[in-house]
């Protein structure tokens, strides 16, 4: 009987050394899984997620927060003259640019293609401003120049998160018309 129990003991903790694998490698495939593999952005599905509990956190703690969306300008027409490898490349370089002038917590999201989300909790609609300024500059300042079109949208009471991406859209394409020639990268990608 005795002999029967110890037994019961070593594999009640050899499953439970099997679980705590199976967890942990679970975890990795879904930190993969809501990764983008090219620019290490948040997937949409994972980071819509991430924004909504954002939004929460900024709600209970009345704190401020920034939306930026980002279009990657001529990132179709740079695919079609010089290949994907070439676009992959303008997407990795504009993402990195952009993590390097954010806070290591702020979130940057691929909702797709070229386009881009941006989170900053803490942060006012200028300080946001601001570092997409020098972004912009950078891009535009280098060996081959590139560029991004970015709309702002900072949180309101009661905002939900498809409100706030929605301005922060919205306000992207009105920047595009009333100034067409942020689009001047397109014409040399």
């Amino acid at each position: 009987m005795l002999h029967d129990a110890a037994k019961d003991r070593e594999q009640a903790a050899r499953e439970r050394l099997y679980a705590l694998v199976d967890r942990e490698l679970l975890a990795d495939q879904l930190a993969v899984a809501e990764t983008d593999p090219l620019t290490k952005a948040r997937t949409r599905a994972a980071g819509l997620g991430d924004l909504d509990r954002e939004l929460d956190r900024c709600r209970r703690n009345d704190g401020s927060l920034v939306v930026v969306y980002i279009d990657i300008v001529g990132l179709k027409t740079l695919n079609d003259r010089d290949g994907h490898g070439a676009g992959d490349a303008l997407l990795t370089h504009v993402v990195g640019l952009i993590r390097a002038h954010l806070r290591s917590y702020d979130l940057i999201v691929r909702l797709g293609g070229d386009e881009f989300l941006c989170v900053m909790s803490e942060m006012t609609r200028l300080e946001a401003h601001e570092r997409f300024d020098a972004i912009s500059a950078e891009l535009a300042a280098a060996t081959e120049p590139s560029a991004i079109s970015s709309g702002f949208a900072a949180l309101r009471a009661g905002d939900s998160a498809e409100q706030l991406i929605a301005r922060a859209d919205g306000e992207l394409i009105e920047s595009r018309r009333a100034n067409p020639d942020s689009r001047q990268f397109e014409a040399r990608s």
